[in-house]
């Protein structure tokens, strides 16, 4: 079993205070690792919630608080055929969450992080699909919390850290940015799209000299 995915820094978090948008990055080994982002509710030490994960499929995590111990679970599919996965994890002093997964026939482990706080906060989360070759394609989450015209937020991918967007609405149209690094160098990822009929939106991408498209739909 390869180590815990590191996450970006969290915020602090108390055993009273777990209504919150988090960022769940788990792993069953090196060959299957997955981020999903939960906007779980607290009352009365019971826990529920939305996560959505890479692949987009919303799914419903219920769950409870007992002292300094978080447990949760959903069901999902893996290759077409149903399963329930069960997390447990103990709230550490820097307010992660840290523990192991059960699936069943496999257990792993995860890590967890409170990014955006839920307190009066009129949060929407999205999933970007982008693709700039046939063979470089990946997904991004990112949860934007609007202040005006202005929007900011936690994304995150399969791997990495992270990653601060800040940017702007304009009418139907978006804009937003975060910094990143591949390969050792340091990339300004640019988006650039426009809110659909249907709800979901279409725009461009650039990192660096690159320039791809996306699609993106929102829960």
């Amino acid at each position: 079993m390869g180590g815990l995915i590191v996450l970006g820094t969290p915020l602090a978090v108390s055993a009273a205070d777990m209504s919150a948008t988090w960022i769940v990055k788990g792993e069953f080994g090196s060959d299957l690792q997955y981020s999903l982002f939960c906007q779980l509710e607290e009352n009365t030490s019971k826990i529920a919630g939305p996560c959505v994960a890479m692949q987009g499929k919303l799914l419903k995590a219920t769950g409870r608080l007992t002292g300094d111990t978080l447990t949760f679970r959903y069901d999902t599919d893996y290759d077409g055929r149903g399963l329930t996965l069960e997390y447990s994890g103990d709230v550490k002093p820097d307010g992660t969450v840290i523990g192991r997964i059960n699936a069943g026939i496999s257990t792993g482990q995860f890590r967890g992080s409170k990014v955006m706080s839920r307190d009066a906060d009129h949060s929407t989360t999205w999933k970007f699909d982008v693709g700039f070759t046939p063979e470089i394609k990946y997904s991004v989450l990112c949860t934007f919390k609007a202040d005006g015209v202005k929007i900011k937020g936690p994304c995150s991918i399969i791997q990495g850290p992270t990653l601060q967007a800040k940017g702007a609405v304009d009418g139907s149209k978006a804009t937003f940015a975060y910094d990143t690094d591949y390969q050792g160098r340091a990339v300004h990822v640019e988006y650039t799209g426009e809110v659909q009929a249907d709800g979901s939106m279409k725009g461009s991408i650039r990192e660096g000299d690159s320039e791809g498209s996306f699609t993106a739909a929102r829960y």
